[in-house]
């Protein structure tokens, strides 16, 4: 009989991390073009993982993860729980090898990939070529990239692609490199793990198997959208709180480990409003009802010494907010403001969208 090999933990690479770093600290006023969808799929992996593998390149004594100078933020997830993140480090002290008809093959992707996404490169590697990330690069990888590609800066291909994408050529193959680890890292990864890589390397796309195609943890409703709402509003502590928040109240509520589609929606509910998740109108919820609540509960708040007038303008104008949308409320309707989902008594009104999440298998 075959033995099950259990996954190991999900991994993630630093340029993934970069990206939603960038979200909350943009260098020179450039943000990462793919920082906030890796934002919300990094809620879902810090959330339930009970542990996290990071990726990383080392030239010389620089395995560990307090080895890491940026994306600082690596540290403020390490603190999530003890022993969250654990190093998994790989040596770039030479050049790495790949068989020429692979590389050839792997730079036609690339090109491919440059011209659906040159806007969105073009700010990556923007990014990529600030002080800020270039000073962990020069420290990590020895040779400056880790397979030899210096033969592309004379590349015909690569030559008209700079032109066409208007990048630099020096930085298009600094993102060639970045792509063509791929097979390397879904490797790492190991049998059956989840690999969250940043989108990059999706220009590499050769017919070589990598052990990157389940999803471990199991993910029983996912998070990533309503954090995607949200997370252009949010500082980097509270995107961190939030995920602390969210980790907890999982724990808390039992969902850990349940099948996908199978958590009450009461339990859903408490898990939105406690990460502060945008809601929307009830399509059943009438207005003349919310006009009703609105003036009893609000006015009775704001009379009360817990919250005193200042408090209750604050409630009383989230509630006329409320009230707009739902006068010009059509079909789905916008999303409300965060503040809506802390009012308890205004929540009967309102739903939020991971409530919908269908049942799967």
């Amino acid at each position: 009989m075959e033995t099950e090999h259990k996954p190991k933990p999900p991994i993630f690479d630093l340029s993934a991390l970069t990206a939603v770093h960038s979200l909350f600290e943009p260098q020179e006023g450039i943000s990462d073009p793919w920082g906030v969808d890796l934002a919300g799929s990094f809620t879902n992996l810090l959330v339930f993982s009970d542990s996290v593998r990071a990726i990383l390149p080392n030239s010389a004594d620089l395995s560990t993860v307090e080895s890491i100078v940026q994306p600082s933020l690596i540290h403020n997830f390490a603190n999530l729980d003890s022993d969250f993140i654990i190093a998994e480090p790989y040596s770039t002290i030479d050049h790495l090898t790949m068989t020429s008809d692979s590389m050839a093959e792997a730079a036609i992707h690339f090109d491919t990939f440059a011209r659906q996404n040159k806007e969105r490169l073009r700010s990556f590697c923007a990014l990529h070529h600030t002080a800020y990330v270039q000073h962990d690069q020069r420290r990590r990888i020895r040779q400056g990239t880790t397979f030899d590609v210096a033969r592309y800066q004379s590349d015909p291909m690569f030559v008209a692609l700079a032109q066409y994408t208007n990048i630099d050529i020096e930085a298009l193959i600094y993102a060639f490199d970045l792509s063509l680890r791929m097979p390397l890292y879904g490797n790492l990864a190991g049998h059956k793990a989840h690999y969250l890589n940043h989108p990059v390397r999706d220009a590499f796309n050769i017919s070589v198997k990598t052990e990157s195609v389940d999803e471990a943890p199991p993910i029983p409703i996912s998070l990533a959208e309503p954090m995607r709402h949200i997370v252009n509003r949010l500082s980097k502590d509270e995107y961190i709180t939030t995920i602390k928040i969210l980790r907890d109240k999982v724990r808390e509520l039992g969902i850990i480990g349940m099948p996908a589609g199978q958590i009450s929606q009461e339990s859903v509910r408490e898990l939105a409003a406690s990460a502060r998740f945008r809601p929307r109108l009830r399509a059943e919820a009438n207005v003349w009802d919310i006009v009703k609540v609105v003036m009893t509960s609000a006015l009775g708040i704001a009379s009360t010494p817990y919250v005193g007038v200042a408090g209750g303008s604050v409630i009383t104008g989230v509630a006329i907010t409320v009230l707009k949308r739902a006068w010009d409320r059509d079909g789905e309707g916008p999303l409300l403001p965060q503040g809506v989902g802390d009012i308890k008594w205004l929540r009967w009104a309102v739903r939020w969208d991971v409530e919908n999440q269908e049942k799967k298998g």
